[in-house]
Order: C-alpha cells, then sequence, then structure tokens
C-alpha cells in the first residue's frame, strides 16, 4: 500500500514496485490509507508523512493501534531526514525522497521476504 498525497511521487512509488512484482494498492490521503490498509491488509505501506489531513503520525499510531493491522511494516518516505528520529520504533524503514528504485526494492524485499 503507497500512501502519498503527491500524485506523481505516489505513481513513481507504484510504478517501482510493480515493475518489480509487487501488487500494488495506492491511497492519496491518510483517511483513504486506512481504509485500504483494513481492506486489503497489505505486506507493506509506504507512507508520506507531511499529508494534509491526516498526518503520517496520525496514520501510523492509528493502524499500530488495530491489531489486524498493527504488523504491518510501514516504510517512511519523505523529504524530511529528521523523521527518522520522529518515527525511530515504530516505522520499519526510511526513504528519503526522491527515492531511488533500488533502495525501494531492497527495503521492500528485506521487509516482505521477497
Amino acid at each position: 500500500l503507497v500512501v502519498d498525497d503527491d500524485d506523481a511521487a505516489r505513481e513513481l512509488l507504484c510504478r517501482h514496485l510493480a515493475r518489480d512484482g509487487f501488487r500494488v494498492v495506492s491511497a492519496s490521503s491518510g483517511e483513504a490509507g486506512l481504509r485500504l490498509a483494513r481492506e486489503a491488509v497489505p505486506d507493506l505501506i509506504t507512507l508520506d508523512v507531511c499529508m494534509p489531513g491526516m498526518t503520517g503520525w496520525e496514520f501510523t499510531r492509528k493502524v499500530r493501534d488495530e491489531p489486524a493491522l498493527s504488523e504491518i511494516p510501514i516504510v517512511i518516505v519523505t523529504m524530511l531526514q529528521e523523521a527518522e528520529q520522529q518515527y525511530d520504533g515504530v516505522a520499519a524503514g526510511f526513504l528519503l525522497k526522491p527515492v531511488k528504485s533500488g533502495d525501494l526494492l531492497r527495503v521492500a524485499c528485506r521487509l516482505t521476504g521477497c
């Protein structure tokens, strides 16, 4: 599940993951992402932290509070280097934008066992 309010960033992440064999669903907001997470129960979530409405932090807290979703690895994808310190202990990985395809694949495979 790719959650990012920036259309271009979201589509790029989706393309990279799909090209590497992942089945991808995406959402343009935290609220839509939470609904999709409940429906699809994905193996991995990539999450932008700076979004209008529900922030990445609120999204992460809601996912961690739901037993069916709480073990899904969340990878923070952001332009904010300090996000790693904020999300330490709740995020399984961090990628800085612009994301390189190889970096995304390495993190996704490490967390999903592909």
